[in-house]
């Protein structure tokens, strides 16, 4: 076990369960310039390590023993990446009725998460997006004999369905095509949940549709 203290965060490594812990502030207060301790979780979590984090609130002396009541985090030096977990987050955040659960839509998310450093991780989000879309009423098959010509109509509107989607087994896409199938997303989730309940589209999903145009 190795402890390595900072200003802000203390920094614990078990070679031996291959875990990180790291105790610090709020996540959202440490400085990804200047806390090389975060460099150093992206690097253990590159070699498979799992990363735990926690607060000092979060410390709690039982019997003894020191326990620290943590939770699994996830770190990415990648700004597509990480305006996917917002995307991703902010939409359910959006379209999900409070406190109530849906497992299948958690362990979707879940896989989604494990799965970003997968060479075609926008791919995968595109596809958890169809996944979410279908799982919330709209039936996004779009593999039925019945679109002849790879397009659907939605409120007598024919769309063109977007190659990327189409052929689920091709994993060579441009930009473009990665743009024209965020685009269809964002139509449907607009058309089927958006506007009927007078919501607003994440600016975080807005985003990272802009870094493919």
């Amino acid at each position: 076990m190795h402890l390595k203290q900072k200003k802000k965060l203390i920094f614990f490594m078990s070679k031996k369960t291959k875990i990180v812990a790291i105790q610090g502030d709020k996540l959202g207060t440490i400085n990804k310039d200047t806390d090389t301790s975060l460099l150093l979780a992206l690097e253990a979590q590159r070699i498979g390590y799992k990363i735990y984090y926690y607060e000092t609130k979060n410390l709690n002396l039982i019997n003894g023993k020191v326990i620290a009541h943590i939770k699994e985090v996830k770190f990415f030096d990648n700004k597509k990446k990480a305006i996917c977990i917002l995307s991703a987050t902010s939409i359910l955040k959006t379209l999900l009725p409070e406190r109530q659960i849906n497992k299948k839509i958690y362990f979707s998310f879940d896989r989604l998460i494990e799965q970003l450093n997968h060479e075609n991780w926008i791919k995968l989000y595109i596809f958890w997006e169809l996944s979410l879309i279908k799982e919330l009423g709209f039936d996004s098959n779009f593999f039925k004999e019945k679109n002849i010509d790879n397009h659907i109509e939605i409120d007598n509107q024919k769309l063109a369905i977007p190659d990327l989607i189409i052929k689920k087994d091709n994993n060579s896409f441009t930009n473009f095509e990665i743009q024209k199938a965020l685009t269809f997303n964002k139509f449907l989730i607009m058309e089927y949940f958006i506007l009927p309940n007078r919501l607003r589209l994440p600016f975080s999903r807005t985003i990272l549709e802009k870094y493919y145009n």
